[in-house]
């Protein structure tokens, strides 16, 4: 932005997003997905990744700004001339707005206009908005039109628990692999970030996650169902403290 007119400009940053470290439980079904979407529509595409800090949407959001082969525009804050600024790009391109339910609340919403496509110049746009949460615009909503796929992403899945364990587990500490994946099992929030917390836990201590579980800043699940049984047509679910199993 320019201090002296609050004028927009561009400024290139870099050719695509680089990764520093390894990706675990890339959504490359999803990825091709938006890719085949795009090849195969015209107008705008519009995606909504919500999910805590941890759990890939922000990877997500950044490997299909990698795979579209498009210039991403990067919106981190607010712009009240934003709309009509991307209205002024003659061709395709991706907008990634990262934290959206932040930036653009109902005081603010003017983007939409663009994702209708009212001030379309005939150039198709991507929009990938992140979230944190859902409380964002309800027009944004059971509104293909404007939002396209909407992913929720929830706790890590098994197998990529296991895949950051054995990278991060020091092989002197592989008599705790077992214990540790079941103690990340019943924690209420799964995040990379966490999986590997609690493993160089388990590194630097030498001991089992139950020794430490009761202070380690990761809230445990109140139970973990073990059986699902359906009988006569009622489903009977039969759970024990996950505190017991660890």
């Amino acid at each position: 932005i320019n201090p002296s007119n609050g004028a927009l400009y561009l400024e290139m940053t870099d050719d695509q997003f680089n990764f520093s470290h390894k990706l675990y439980g890339v959504e490359t079904k999803f990825i091709d997905r938006v890719k085949r979407q795009y090849d195969n529509s015209s107008g705008n595409l519009g995606l909504l990744l919500n999910g805590v800090k941890g759990t890939g949407k922000t990877v997500t959001s950044k490997l299909i700004s990698n795979n579209m082969q498009l210039p991403v525009l990067l919106v981190n804050s607010y712009y009240p001339h934003l709309p009509a600024f991307i209205n002024k790009i003659q061709q395709d391109i991706l907008v990634l707005i990262d934290e959206y339910e932040k930036i653009y609340t109902a005081e603010n919403a003017s983007v939409l206009t663009v994702m209708d496509g009212v001030l379309s110049n005939g150039s198709g746009r991507i929009f990938i908005l992140t979230t944190n949460n859902e409380r964002i615009n309800e027009n944004l909503i059971q509104r293909p039109g404007r939002i396209r796929y909407r992913k929720t992403y929830r706790d890590l899945k098994k197998d990529v628990i296991e895949e950051i364990v054995d990278d991060v587990l020091q092989p002197d500490r592989i008599q705790h692999r077992a214990n540790l994946i079941e103690y990340i099992s019943c924690l209420e929030l799964i995040t990379i970030d966490i999986v590997i917390a609690v493993t160089k836990e388990v590194n630097i201590h030498d001991e089992s996650p139950k020794e430490f579980k009761d202070i380690f800043n990761a809230q445990q699940k109140a139970s973990l169902y073990d059986v699902v049984r359906i009988v006569d047509g009622v489903v009977h679910e039969f759970f024990t403290d996950s505190n017991v199993n660890i």
